[in-house]
């Protein structure tokens, strides 16, 4: 098939495990030219290439010669050596949270996209679950108290992060966003328990506004939740991030029965459920990142490294 010359040209490099998702998401995607994949493992490559009928590229600099963008899956340890090689040689850069093992590389990038001017884009795919970009709608005040809880079992793959560098940016990045306050005090504790690294973390946030947030990760549970929970003046509104539903629950009320033989309990609320129209966040996430080198929209860095500086504190204390 004849490729379309003014078609945004974008390859991948890593196709693992997070990767493979990438190449399953830009096969869809008709208003580009996908060009092909590089991996360290040729065997890994071209499995995948050979599934998606793109190109396995023998190198990753003989890929970076054939494309405008490139997505970025490799392990975060090596985030900063791919990104920045990407970022000199003027490509458009979409690299998998986080964007960095450390900040001052992280700040590093920030500094060299703006110098080439070209867009990086950091992966933070929750901010496209349909039930965070309705959640935005319905906070307007400070919440009183916000709960989130990202808990995964545990899973074999070699990891080169803690568990708050691999779940709870997610969390911090959208209580961050949410909640618009500057932190005034942290608490964190963590422990190691398979790996090197953390692997189960509990953090509390105190803000400016005087909103309290408490964060529970783990990724050696033997089941999986991820759902926040936020108590406002009158309501409670709770999130499920896999099922990207959301309740809202008003008017509670107990009602307390006495007898001679017993005393009963009855807690009554209503429960009002949030129609959201879902769709595929990750698809979501590689549109925009698309949409934003095609309209060449401004880039928010500043929030991203807020978020990255808050993990990094809240590292140092575990």
């Amino acid at each position: 098939m004849k490729k379309n010359e003014n078609k945004i040209k974008v390859g991948v490099v890593g196709v693992g495990h997070m990767g493979s998702y990438h190449v399953n998401v830009l096969s869809q995607i008709k208003t580009i030219d996908f060009v092909g994949v590089f991996d360290k493992s040729a065997k890994v490559g071209k499995k995948i290439a050979s599934q998606y009928y793109v190109k396995c590229f023998e190198s990753y600099e003989k890929l970076m010669e054939q494309i405008d963008a490139i997505i970025i899956a490799v392990p975060t340890s090596l985030h900063y050596e791919t990104a920045r090689l990407a970022i000199e040689n003027k490509k458009h850069v979409l690299v998998e949270k986080p964007l960095c093992n450390k900040l001052e590389d992280a700040k590093e990038l920030v500094r060299l996209a703006s110098g080439h001017k070209v867009k990086l884009f950091i992966g933070h795919v929750e901010r496209y679950n349909a039930a965070v970009q309705e959640l935005r709608k319905l906070v307007k005040k400070p919440p009183i108290l916000w709960e989130s809880k990202r808990i995964s079992t545990y899973n074999k793959r070699p990891t080169d992060i803690g568990v708050a560098l691999d779940l709870l940016i997610h969390d911090i990045d959208i209580a961050m966003k949410i909640i618009k306050s500057p932190i005034v005090d942290m608490e964190a504790m963590g422990k190691k328990v398979y790996t090197q690294f953390e692997d189960v973390l509990t953090a509390q946030i105190r803000f400016a506004n005087n909103c309290l947030a408490r964060f529970l990760v783990s990724r050696v549970q033997n089941q999986k939740e991820r759902t926040l929970r936020i108590n406002l003046k009158n309501s409670d509104i709770v999130l499920n991030f896999e099922t990207q539903d959301i309740n809202i629950y008003k008017n509670a009320a107990t009602n307390i029965t006495t007898s001679p033989k017993s005393i009963k309990y009855k807690q009554q609320s209503s429960v009002e459920r949030v129609f959201i129209h879902k769709e595929n966040p990750l698809k979501l996430e590689v549109l925009d990142f698309i949409n934003t080198i095609l309209k060449d929209k401004e880039m928010d860095y500043e929030s991203d490294l807020v978020t990255l500086e808050t993990i990094f504190k809240i590292i140092e204390q575990i």
